[in-house]
């Protein structure tokens, strides 16, 4: 009876084993980082691409990601951070909060997951 053959890893046969290192000034590698988030590739991917002339990787690891709506949003979520952590006081406190402001908190909450989600090129 024969063994079944054993099967390589994924991507196994054509990992990359030998590193290149480049020395770049902050801006150059700024540009050449902002074109790899264009191109939606990592950064390794993009620059073996360019310099390879060469086909981009197959699988596209991860999207682009819109940092300047990323930073609003964190922003928004420490603000909503805080407004949580007043009602829990009160909460704590034993008075009473008034439903219609936990329904706006949660709302809130429900919105920045959506933006979130929308920024990091997720649709639900």
């Amino acid at each position: 009876m024969t063994e079944p053959a054993k099967r390589s890893r994924s991507g196994s046969r054509t990992r990359q084993t030998r590193p290149l290192s480049l020395y770049l000034t902050a801006e150059e590698r700024a540009a050449v980082a902002e074109a790899a988030d264009r191109a939606a590739l990592p950064l390794s991917g993009y620059v073996r691409s360019v310099l390879l002339q060469a086909p981009p990787p197959r699988q596209v690891r991860r999207p682009p990601i819109e940092k300047q709506l990323l930073g609003k949003m964190v922003g928004q979520l420490g603000r909503l951070g805080n407004n949580l952590n007043q009602l829990t006081r009160l909460a704590n406190e034993g008075r009473i909060v008034p439903p219609q402001t936990l329904g706006m908190a949660l709302d809130d909450v429900r919105r920045l997951v959506d933006d979130i989600a929308k920024a990091l090129g997720h649709d639900y």
